[in-house]
């Protein structure tokens, strides 16, 4: 028994420890704020979410497991431990969706804007086709004499 205690023990101390360093990563690339920034880092952020919800899982399992065979004393310890850790973990998931979300809206907003721009471009053609267009036909009625009426 204390041997299998042992080595859920350094299982869960080695998930945590990974789970902390995803963590890290997440926050660094958060910490920066600039949104273009974030879009760039998509994929690992997605990679990320994945890992923590898989490490989620693992820990909350062996958390049970770790309970089910420590000491009366330890259980209190354990619990706050446990929480500690699930807590870290909800909140670098709901960061990350967060600013997801955020990125998501504004490349929408980047890209209608965008959409926006191209067709007063094309509005702006139109226009400065059909004045080419009037002034060409001005010119020529004008040089061969004819009257407009």
């Amino acid at each position: 028994m204390a041997e299998e205690l042992s080595r859920k023990r350094r299982t869960h101390g080695g998930h945590r420890s990974t789970t902390t360093r995803i963590i890290t990563s997440a926050i660094e690339v958060l910490a920066s704020g600039d949104l273009s920034e974030i879009a760039k880092h998509m994929v690992k952020l997605n990679q990320q979410k994945a890992s923590l919800q898989e490490k989620r899982t693992i820990l909350l399992q062996l958390d049970m497991e770790i309970l089910a065979l420590v000491d009366e004393e330890e259980i209190g310890a354990k619990i706050e431990q446990a929480d500690l850790v699930e807590e870290n973990i909800q909140l670098a998931i709901a960061n990350r969706s967060r600013l997801v979300i955020k990125c998501k809206h504004k490349r929408r907003c980047c890209e209608s804007s965008r959409a926006t721009k191209r067709a007063s471009k094309h509005v702006d053609r139109r226009r400065s086709g059909e004045s080419f267009r009037r002034s060409n036909r001005e010119w020529f009625i004008a040089s061969k004499g004819f009257r407009s009426k």
